[in-house]
């Protein structure tokens, strides 16, 4: 998704909302609006329709973004190279709790081993 869009819960500028860091599935619920994804700087779930952000249903499911996809995309499309790294960025900053630092680091080294 693009970046650089506000929250429509918090009225904040998210520097990116990483959609892509939910797996397939994921995605799939949260277009068909079965779930929401969690804001990074206020922590409301909110919808995604492919074209605009709205406050989700308060009953509707929060879905977390996966590790192992966030580590993925830090690896082959950040300039930062490990999620690690991307995390301590100013871009990553607002994702850096969503995570223990074990965590992190194991995500990290898995997808440094799968590239081997």
């Amino acid at each position: 998704m693009p970046p650089e869009k506000e929250c429509p819960a918090c009225s904040r500028m998210v520097p990116d909302w990483h959609f892509e860091w939910h797996t397939p599935e994921d995605q799939k619920r949260i277009f068909s609006g079965l779930a929401t994804m969690r804001c990074p700087l206020c922590k409301t779930g909110v919808s995604f329709d492919g074209f605009a952000l709205k406050v989700g249903d308060p009953e509707a499911l929060i879905l977390a973004r996966d590790i192992l996809q966030s580590a993925i995309w830090a690896r082959y499309c950040a300039f930062a190279g490990s999620l690690r790294d991307y995390l301590n960025s100013t871009e990553g900053a607002p994702y850096k709790d969503f995570w223990t630092d074990e965590a992190v680091q194991a995500a990290d080294l898995k997808t440094t081993a799968e590239q081997k």
